[in-house]
């Protein structure tokens, strides 16, 4: 729509360069417009109401061979973000990296937008000629979506009639899911024992391992629950009396989407949605979680380890850094993400295999309570591990010393 020699610029949220949602916006404008500039606004808030990262853009259909990027790369004071976007300014601070980028390296080779300079161009390359996770490794679900797990007191307020007072003793109650005394004042029978479950949330996902030590128990109300829900009169009554705080489709007694039990009993690998740096862990036995953790479970179990490997390292870090949506300083990998995730083949069976039994060294090592007098020993050890496990998947991405280098360095500054 625009002229010849027109302009258009917008402010948007980032989203837009790599989300799914996008993709036939991106493809049009890869073949009508050319970009003359690009602000990335980085972890600052750009509205005061309004959270998220954002972005500026300017583009044009007329011929344009270097696209200027202004990038900044912490967080800063308004007056420091107006001094950043004159380009004509020294910025002394560090806050702001200026850089001009070809058109050819503005868009990856699945259309997403880059913005990369030549070297980071190359990395992504090299990581991004491997197939995605899904359809040939495995596949990635949601976690449980509850509906409600808890009364927190924001539902509270929305569920209470105008003019009567708040009852606070009613926030942090359990309805799908309880505390252990919660579940002790219950005083249920041996057999409504059994449709509790222990329930996991992201401060359990550590890198390798879940951590087990959980002191909530979420009622599993799938459709069996539910079709059978007199069998269990003592759990019944509870969720009785919760009823004005449930909001789930398969009300009265049913979770919202309690997805397939085997998912959540099967051999799979966890991974917090909503995170600074990302992390995966791997569990062999149940691991029931909420919507705010992802699974990814094998197609084959004696790959598990190998993904585990793949998806903790440097490259898979750097690669969710670039391509996953950012909601302010965080990642947000959600399932679409995770099946896009590059992981090279297992052609070479010596690295792969190596990569497999570091993984699984880790895993063990981890899962195991460091000594209370020994802990920077322990914590070394896991290091020296990991170092060598991420040389053996720098080399099955065929990735080169500048390619490590700019990983590396991206890597560094995530925080756990």
């Amino acid at each position: 729509m625009l002229k010849k020699k027109g302009l258009h610029s917008l402010i948007v949220p980032i989203y837009w360069v790599a989300g799914d949602g996008a993709q036939k916006l991106r493809r049009h404008m890869k073949k009508s417009v050319k970009f003359f500039s690009f602000v990335d606004f980085g972890p600052n808030q750009v509205f005061e109401d309004v959270s998220g990262r954002h972005c500026i853009f300017i583009v044009s259909p007329v011929q344009k061979r270097i696209c200027k990027v202004l990038r900044f790369k912490r967080e800063c004071p308004i007056p420091d973000i107006i001094a950043g976007l004159d380009t004509k300014s020294e910025d002394r601070s560090g806050n702001v990296e200026y850089v001009e980028v070809s058109q050819s390296a503005i868009y990856d080779m699945r259309d997403k937008i880059t913005l990369a300079t030549v070297q980071e161009g190359t990395a992504l390359s090299f990581v991004e000629s491997h197939p995605a996770l899904f359809p040939t490794f495995g596949d990635a679900w949601q976690g449980i979506i509850e509906a409600t797990d808890k009364v927190t007191r924001r539902l509270l307020e929305k569920v209470t009639t105008s003019g009567e007072g708040i009852d606070d003793t009613f926030v942090g109650k359990g309805v799908f899911v309880l505390s252990e005394d919660e579940v002790r004042a219950l005083d249920l029978s041996q057999e409504e024992m059994t449709q509790l479950v222990p329930y996991y949330s992201d401060e359990h996902i550590r890198r390798y391992y879940l951590n087990r030590s959980t002191s909530e128990f979420l009622i599993y109300s799938d459709r069996s629950f539910r079709n059978n829900v007199t069998n269990f009169p003592k759990l019944k009554k509870h969720i009785d009396g919760v009823q004005t705080f449930i909001s789930s489709s398969n009300r009265p007694y049913g979770l919202h989407r309690p997805r397939k039990r085997q998912h959540f009993v099967n051999p799979a690998i966890l991974c917090p949605q909503m995170v600074r740096k990302p992390r995966f862990a791997y569990s062999e036995t149940e691991h029931f979680v909420g919507m705010s953790i992802n699974l990814i479970v094998p197609y084959d179990k004696n790959h598990a380890f190998y993904l585990l490997g793949i998806l903790n390292s440097n490259v898979v870090t750097f690669w969710l850094n670039r391509r996953a949506k950012k909601r302010g300083a965080n990642i947000d990998i959600g399932v679409s993400t995770i099946q896009n995730i590059p992981v090279p083949k297992q052609d070479d069976t010596k690295n792969c295999g190596e990569v497999s039994r570091l993984a699984k060294e880790l895993f063990l090592y981890l899962s195991e309570k460091p000594p209370s007098n020994g802990r920077n020993e322990f914590n070394n050890h896991a290091s020296n591990v990991e170092k060598r496990l991420n040389e053996k998947i720098y080399k099955l991405y065929g990735l080169g010393e500048d390619e490590i280098e700019e990983i590396e360095k991206e890597v560094a500054t995530l925080e756990i």
